[in-house]
């Protein structure tokens, strides 16, 4: 077992040096970002890269439309088939108190794995740190079968909890298996994984890349309601929706000395051509925030950085491959084309991203 292991990891690794280190541009970040430190532009102890030209490089606006480009429509209605899960009220890990809580509050399975590392990799390695993945949608780009073995969207979540449960394990193999279940948060049912230290939420609202109702409709009044792709909530309005997370962030984030929120940078002149369910998702948080005074703020860009240079260690960026690789093989096994290729691995590597400081002390709650 520990040599097939050895021979996936060279696998993934190989990948990431014939993949990752020779498409560069040239920075072109944006003048005048509000932000409380610098966004980190210049190289970290970065392998030297040859830049490309333009053509050899999707732009951002291309980027933003091919990333969730939808398989063919399932005519299939969307039905809750997850087998094992259990109704059950929210609870809080069994450690009572946290050196740090850290949410990453997305709207797709890939999203936190591709633009917020090597951040997440660091802080899974962190003992006594929590980290809570939100997923607001459920990625599914128009297909919407939970059917196992034909499932878009299971394949997905597959991938990343296979993310998860790889970087919990590198420095041990001592956690107890995945407990999965369906929790009750503001009379909502929502589904939650827990793996060591973590626990992830998937909300599973549908893909605003396929068209019809979606988070940005809710926001807006276009849409007075917003059901889950399984059907196992329905959010009576954007009101609705954001009790719900602020509940749920209650919850997971007491007992901590430090909370932070992980988050695409809402700013359009910052990260310009991103997903619109990028946009809304940090929204919903950002409009929260001003309740929440302790948390700090990591906000990054998303899109636009695949025509910005490398700027991680090496060490740094065959993590974020490997990372990436093990959350692809999920979606791949599963039966759907994986998204290792030239638009995806153009993200990787890099690390664009702002922070804005907690105004108060913990605890906030």
């Amino acid at each position: 077992m520990k040599k097939s292991k050895l021979k996936f990891m060279a696998l993934i690794l190989g990948f990431a040096f014939t993949g990752c280190g020779k498409e560069n541009l040239p920075l072109s970040g944006a003048a005048g970002q509000p932000e409380s430190r610098p966004v980190s532009s210049a190289p970290r102890d970065a392998a030297p890269t040859a830049p490309v030209t333009a053509g050899q490089r999707p732009s951002a606006a291309a980027a933003a439309a091919a990333h969730e480009a939808p398989p063919a429509a399932s005519p299939r209605a969307a039905e809750d088939q997850d087998l094992g899960t259990v109704d059950d009220t929210l609870s809080s890990q069994s450690v009572w108190w946290w050196d740090e809580v850290s949410f990453y509050v997305v709207a797709h399975p890939d999203d936190w794995q591709l633009f917020m590392n090597p951040d997440a990799y660091a802080e899974s390695q962190e003992e006594n740190t929590k980290m809570v993945f939100i997923y607001t949608t459920a990625g599914d780009a128009g297909r919407r079968s939970l059917t196992p073995g034909e499932s878009y969207i299971l394949a997905r979540e597959e991938g990343a909890e296979r993310s998860i449960r790889f970087m919990s394990d590198v420095s041990t193999v001592s956690h107890k298996p995945a407990v999965r279940s369906r929790v009750t948060v503001n009379g909502h049912l929502i589904r939650r994984v827990t793996y060591g230290n973590t626990a992830s939420y998937y909300l599973r609202l549908p893909d605003g890349g396929a068209g019809g109702p979606s988070l940005a409709q809710l926001q807006s009044g276009e849409a007075a309601l917003l059901t889950a792709v399984d059907n196992s909530a329905t959010y009576q309005g954007w009101a609705d929706l954001s009790k719900t997370i602020e509940a749920l962030v209650r919850r997971e984030g007491r007992y901590t000395a430090a909370l932070r929120f992980n988050l695409a940078d809402p700013d359009p002149v910052i990260n310009d051509s991103d997903h619109i369910d990028h946009q809304t998702t940090s929204q919903l948080l950002t409009e929260l925030l001003p309740k929440m005074p302790c948390a700090e703020q990591k906000l990054y860009q998303t899109y636009n950085t695949s025509s910005l240079p490398i700027n991680m260690t090496t060490d740094e960026l065959l993590n974020h491959a490997a990372l990436f690789g093990v959350l692809e093989s999920g979606r791949a096994d599963k039966g759907f084309p994986g998204s290792w290729e030239p638009l995806h691995k153009s993200w990787l590597g890099k690390h664009y991203m702002r922070t804005i400081p907690a105004s108060q002390p913990t605890p906030c709650f």
